[in-house]
């Protein structure tokens, strides 16, 4: 009897523990102008690893940057990998997505959350912030019972580069033009 009470008091203060914050980020990325189909990693990392049971991921791009074109939350080396496929409610930059894994056990806060595929075609070149959160929401990691777990987020840029063609010609014109006024200030009066 004295066994079960003290295994109900050591199961209900695992229940309530404090549980440690998972780290989701995207980081920044340099992406070469009009191609679609660029990858952008977002990764989750928690120490010591937790366990998650869903997800809602909310993704926004700044106006006018790159266009969110897919979400992969289940693919092979994804935290959520071979689960059931989550429902989007998607825009061009802007994306909602609720998941659970359906899973008795979770899956472990370490690694790649998700793989956005983003398309930067008619994107003019310059740096766009990459948010997670959307709609005056976050993003956030779920529990067991499907509570949010605490959850720290870090947004990141995406560059968009100028064409090669572009640098090129930056380049010839600041190498012409102090010869220009070197050559000019040597002519004779």
């Amino acid at each position: 009897m004295r066994a079960a009470t003290l295994t109900s008091l050591l199961l209900a203060l695992l229940a309530v523990a404090p549980v440690s914050a998972a780290n989701i980020s995207i980081g920044d990325y340099l992406l070469p102008p009009n191609t679609p189909g660029q990858q952008v990693l977002v990764t989750v990392a928690s120490s010591p690893p937790e366990r998650a049971w869903g997800l809602e991921f909310l993704l926004t791009i700044e106006a006018n940057g790159p266009q969110i074109t897919g979400v992969d939350l289940i693919g092979a080396g994804l935290m959520f990998a071979g689960g059931d496929s989550p429902e989007p409610d998607p825009g061009n930059t802007a994306w909602e997505i609720y998941y659970s894994t359906g899973s008795s056990t979770g899956r472990e806060t370490n690694g790649t959350l998700a793989r956005l595929t983003v398309s930067t075609v008619g994107v003019n070149p310059g740096v766009y912030s990459i948010s997670l959160s959307a709609r005056g929401e976050d993003t956030f990691l779920l529990d067991a019972i499907g509570d949010p777990f605490p959850t720290n987020l870090t947004g990141g840029k995406l560059t968009v580069v100028p064409e090669p063609a572009v640098l090129v010609q930056l380049l010839g014109l600041a190498v012409v033009a102090p010869l220009a006024v070197f050559f000019r200030r040597r002519k004779p009066s």
